[in-house]
């Protein structure tokens, strides 16, 4: 506050040179400007309007004689594009909001500047990018599942929480994983499959970030074939050797076979049917030696479709029997 003249006593002790600062509301501020016909003007640097404007005071002194001062004083104040300023300050330095002192003293336009400002700073877009080393696996296999969070500026995403989640056939998604990602937006988990299924990722929303799904994926399961039996029996004695198919598979054909070293190939010495357990058993009298066999799984696709047919032939690992006289 600038003050020229005396001032009246009924003033004097405020309208002083250096006076503490009054304030008024925000919202009032254009009726002061009008008022006193002062020159409003928006200070970038600052954020603010600021604008100068005098008063007059008439009366008398304290021993009765006329008397007028003027005071100059300097009022600030925020109006919709110092609102404005502010909340761009939290798209540029990622700050969690806005508070201010009171809510209502502002003048109307300035809440819908900080709204359009949220608008334009909308939570960021998360993409969300699901792989698998395999599109198709034995049962009991490790799949390897890789997913990667990024922005709009594929910029990796850290620090995201995450979700992978998996289905079976026709029941729901469920979550296998959870975690964080790392500082290169990734996830990467392996798991032990034993039916075909579909791998999603999900990222959890946030204020300054959008929730993401990622495609599916599918893998498939091949089942395995194992084969058990004697490695070590005699001439004439009958042995077991016992193939199961997981997961079961009832009324599956399977062949037993035996390497034949003239032929260079692996031949049918018995087939089978698999029970409820999918086991399928078969008593043999191996011939004098030393012998390779193993169990394969016989497919017959529909003329039509090729949806029964496995990717390779179905075969367990091979076993060793030595015969002895």
């Amino acid at each position: 506050t600038k003050v020229t003249g005396k001032c009246p006593k009924d003033v004097a002790g405020i309208v002083k040179a250096g006076a503490k600062a009054s304030t008024f509301v925000m919202r009032d501020a254009p009726t002061l400007v009008a008022r006193y016909g002062a020159n409003a003007q928006y200070r970038v640097r600052e954020g603010e309007v600021n604008f100068t404007y005098e008063r007059t005071y008439t009366g008398v002194t304290a021993n009765g004689s006329p008397t007028t001062c003027t005071a100059s004083r300097t009022a600030w104040y925020q109006d919709s594009r110092g609102y404005m300023a502010r909340a761009q300050l939290v798209e540029k330095y990622r700050l969690g909001g806005l508070v201010a002192w009171t809510i209502g003293m502002e003048e109307a336009n300035a809440m819908l500047a900080v709204r359009g400002v949220a608008r334009e700073i909308a939570p960021d877009i998360v993409r969300a990018d699901l792989s698998i080393d395999r599109e198709k696996v034995r049962y009991g296999e490790f799949v390897q599942i890789n997913a990667l969070f990024t922005l709009p500026d594929k910029v990796p995403a850290a620090n995201l929480p995450t979700r992978i989640q998996m289905k079976s056939g026709t029941s729901g998604w469920r979550d296998v994983y959870r975690t964080t990602t790392g500082n290169d937006g990734r996830v990467l988990i392996s798991s032990v499959l034993g039916n075909g299924v579909q791998f999603r990722a999900i990222s959890e929303g946030s204020w300054e970030r959008l929730a993401s799904t990622s495609g599916e994926v599918a893998v498939a399961v091949d089942p395995a074939l194992t084969l058990t039996g004697a490695t070590l029996t005699s001439l004439g004695r009958s042995e077991t050797f016992t193939a199961t198919i997981t997961p079961i598979r009832a009324k599956a054909t399977i062949l037993l076979e035996r390497f034949d070293r003239k032929k260079s190939e692996f031949v049918e010495v018995a087939r089978g049917k698999s029970d409820a357990e999918g086991v399928a058993t078969f008593a043999l009298n191996p011939p004098a030696g030393f012998h390779s066999y193993r169990a394969r799984l016989l497919v017959k696709a529909p003329a039509n479709s090729a949806s029964n047919a496995l990717a390779e032939p179905l075969v367990s690992p091979v076993i060793w029997v030595t015969v002895v006289k």
